[in-house]
């Protein structure tokens, strides 16, 4: 089996090739939701729209989703994921954007998120048996949030995970949104996207009525924990320890990310 490393080394055509070949039922799969309309999820706006969005969870995708593509998009999917849906000529051209969140709400949002039930089925029955074990939040990432089944969960995944290539060390991307600024960042993208602004449909909020702020939320053990799991989103995103967005955030993203890239 390639390490990650070594697949992402091949020609980009050999990946598309060699993972139809591994995986022929999820490339059929795939193909399909290049031209699917009917669905909830499907690729086809991407084509349409010659943009792609990596949809980070607890980080505002659904709003974002819905209201500029009228759907949920591709779900979780990872930047690199796309590399064997699309072409080199598409993925190359498409304006690729994402937002991200403060580590720790994200990790509080998660926690309440999955507790309240998920959007899903497999979110409860999962909750039920990795999160319901655990007196309260602290307690859940004091000893549970380290471990493998917990890290590896999709709502658990570093931020970076989704948003990087192999081998690369910044997100390869033509646009970084901040879900603390995500009024202003979706305007920015919908006018990029479309030309204008479209409005933004709040979805999937957490209710705020069943937990108090994530700055109130954490014991210094906590905190420190959230700190060494998930260091290199903190890192690479420039978060601090239980604070809001800063400005320095904003001006170090739009110095690195608002690119002059030519209209769609």
């Amino acid at each position: 089996m390639l390490s990650d490393l070594a697949y992402q080394a091949l020609p980009y055509s050999w990946r598309k090739n060699l993972f139809a070949l591994l995986h022929p039922r999820k490339n059929r799969k795939y193909q399909v939701l290049r031209t699917e309309t009917s669905r909830r999820y499907t690729y086809r706006s991407f084509l349409d729209l010659k943009c792609l969005f990596i949809h980070i969870p607890k980080a505002a995708g659904i709003s974002v989703c819905t209201s500029l593509f009228s759907h949920l998009g591709g779900g979780h999917n990872r930047l690199k994921d796309y590399q064997v849906i699309f072409t080199e000529e598409e993925f190359d051209l498409f304006f690729k954007f994402s937002f991200v969140r403060n580590p720790w709400d994200k990790v509080f949002s998660a926690y309440h998120f999955l507790l309240q039930g998920g959007y899903q089925g497999y979110n409860r029955e999962w909750a039920m048996k990795h999160l319901t074990p655990y007196r309260d939040f602290n307690d859940f990432v004091s000893n549970g949030l380290h471990r493998k089944e917990v890290r590896r969960y999709i709502h658990f995944r570093p931020q970076f995970e989704f948003i990087c290539l192999p081998g690369e060390t910044e997100p390869h991307l033509d646009y970084l949104g901040f879900f603390e600024n995500l009024t202003q960042d979706f305007k920015y993208i919908s006018n990029r996207i479309y030309g204008q602004t479209i409005p933004l449909e709040h979805r999937n909020k957490t209710s705020s009525t069943e937990h108090e702020s994530f700055l109130e939320a954490y014991s210094e053990i906590s905190r420190r924990i959230v700190s060494e799991l998930y260091g290199r989103d903190i890192e690479l995103f420039g978060y601090q320890p239980l604070q809001t967005l800063t400005e320095q955030q904003l001006i170090a993203r739009d110095s690195s990310y608002v690119k002059n890239r030519p209209a769609l």
